[in-house]
C-alpha cells in the first residue's frame, strides 16, 4: 500500500524484511525505487537493521560472560551482517492512507 502524506509518497514492503520499496517527494524518487519484482531486502535502499546494525566482526562476540557465535550470512565473508529482521517477514499492525505499523517478534533463537 502506497502512503501518502502531504507532498511525500512512501511504499513501505512488511512482507520484504520491513524494507522501504520507495520514497518520493513531489513525484521525484529520493531513495532508489526496489525493482518491482525482486524480493530480495538488499535491492531495497533501505531496510531495518534490527537487533543490531553494521556488522558483528567474525560473526562473534562476548556479552554477560558468555561467548556469542554466529552464522555468517554473505559467504565468503566471516562477519554477520544487518541484524537478522531483514531476512524476514513482518507483521502488518494498523495502517492508513498515513501510516503504517509494522512490527517484527523475534524470540532470541536462531539466526
Amino acid at each position: 500500500m502506497l502512503l501518502r502524506a502531504g507532498e511525500w509518497e512512501a511504499d513501505v514492503r512488511p512482507k520484504i524484511g520491513g524494507a522501504i520499496a520507495q520514497l518520493r517527494l513531489r513525484g521525484v524518487d529520493v531513495l532508489r525505487p526496489f525493482p518491482g519484482s525482486s524480493i530480495n531486502p538488499l535491492d531495497a535502499s533501505c531496510f531495518p537493521l534490527v537487533p543490531f546494525c553494521n556488522r558483528i566482526a567474525q560473526a562473534r562476540f562476548a556479552f554477560g560472560g558468555r561467548d556469542v557465535t554466529m552464522r555468517p550470512n554473505h559467504a565468503p565473508e566471516p562477519h554477520r551482517l544487518h541484524g537478522i529482521s531483514w531476512h524476514r517477514p513482518w507483521s502488518l499492525i494498523e495502517v492508513s492512507e498515513t501510516r503504517q505499523q509494522i512490527a517484527h517478534h523475534h524470540d532470541g533463537h536462531g539466526d
